[in-house]
């Protein structure tokens, strides 16, 4: 069923006899011309943005730093106890760059 608020089908409107009354239905006429609905008329609106959102994304991303940090502490640890002790000195070092580039960006945000 139609909503109680749409205009009857065109078949089912009927004839008024008074000219004047011809354009009873014709709801979009106080339009300006060209356009057919009020939407079009309209500003185009921005989409809505989120008020909080952009401070919860960088206060996580400095989190995760926070946790990469502490994480390579403990790595640099280990590995100067092993060092000392003499566990791996006649083994070789690889360094891949990705992890240089890591260690060179944790260097310069402390």
């Amino acid at each position: 069923p139609a909503p109680p608020f749409a205009p009857p089908p065109a078949a089912a409107r009927p004839v008024p006899a008074d000219p004047a009354l011809a354009s009873l239905y014709d709801y979009d006429a106080f339009l300006a011309p060209g356009s057919s609905a009020p939407a079009a008329r309209a500003k185009p609106r921005s989409p809505p943005r989120s008020k909080y959102i952009s401070g919860l994304l960088s206060a996580a991303a400095e989190r995760e730093r926070e946790r990469e940090r502490v994480e390579e502490r403990g790595v640099q640890r280990e590995r100067a106890k092993e060092q000392a002790e003499g566990e791996f000195l006649d083994k070789e070092k690889f360094v891949t760059a990705a992890y240089a580039e890591r260690l060179r960006e944790m260097e310069e945000d402390e």
